[in-house]
């Protein structure tokens, strides 16, 4: 297998020559979502093949109990190696997103969109993950075992997550039955809920958010930037505009 696998990355020409071909199946599956409820199915579908759509769920230890192996659903959703890339401020973090955001467009143009398409749904991804970004917890506060701690029942859960079927979450990934998990980061999915629930399906299949955290406009800062250019303009206005008024 490993083999195989090998083999097959170093295909170049075949890969080249299969184009999206081996995605169509994907897309297909993607662009047969007519409704939320298909949408909580493809979820899962996606988590099947080991693609991590919205948040992470597997098996781990108990980190409270090291005798049980329990099931864990946390934050995620991310392309950026974190949430600091998707709300900070600083010159660099901008310079990633604008990168990423041409990244995103360029994948979209490979796939067969014209640039305006492209750039529109480039955006839409950012804008997107932006919103799961400013409810996930920082690296520094994962530290903390507690914070990725929340063994909950499976009507907690829902109370948590509303409109998302765990039940059927757990039933399309072929999850033995349970009656408790890690949910680890409450806030993340209630997150998720409000992104299913303020979101639409577009007739050209993109599902957008209704209501975003924030803004990607050229007037648009994270609240941690802000909040560090606020303090800053006391002393040094000028130095304080040039470091932090960095564009997404």
């Amino acid at each position: 297998l490993i083999g195989d696998f090998y083999a097959a990355c170093m295909d170049e020409s075949g890969i080249e020559k299969a184009g999206i071909s081996p995605l169509k199946q994907y897309f297909a599956q993607i662009d047969s979502i007519k409704n939320v409820k298909d949408l909580q199915h493809q979820i899962a579908v996606m988590h099947n093949l080991g693609i991590p759509v919205l948040f992470g769920f597997g098996g781990g230890p108990d980190i409270k109990n090291s005798t049980m192996t329990i099931a864990n659903a946390g934050q995620g959703g991310l392309s950026l190696p974190n949430r600091d890339n998707y709300t900070k401020g600083d010159e660099k973090s901008a310079e990633t997103r604008a990168k990423f955001r041409e990244y995103m467009a360029n994948m979209f143009k490979l796939i067969g969109d014209d640039e305006d398409n492209a750039r529109r749904h480039a955006f839409s991804v950012m804008q997107f993950q932006t919103r799961l970004a400013n409810a996930s917890k920082a690296q520094v506060e994962l530290r903390n075992p507690d914070a990725r701690y929340n063994k909950v029942t499976l009507a907690q859960a829902a109370e948590v997550t509303t409109n998302f079927s765990w039940n059927d979450y757990l039933a399309t990934r072929n999850v033995p039955a349970l009656t408790e998990f890690n949910l680890g980061q409450p806030d993340f999915f209630k997150e998720v809920k409000g992104v299913v629930a303020h979101g639409k399906l577009g007739p050209d299949g993109v599902f957008r958010a209704d209501q975003v955290l924030a803004k990607h406009d050229e007037n648009y800062m994270p609240p941690e930037a802000a909040a560090a250019l606020k303090n800053a303009q006391a002393g040094a206005p000028q130095q304080a505009s040039t470091t932090l008024l960095a564009k997404p």
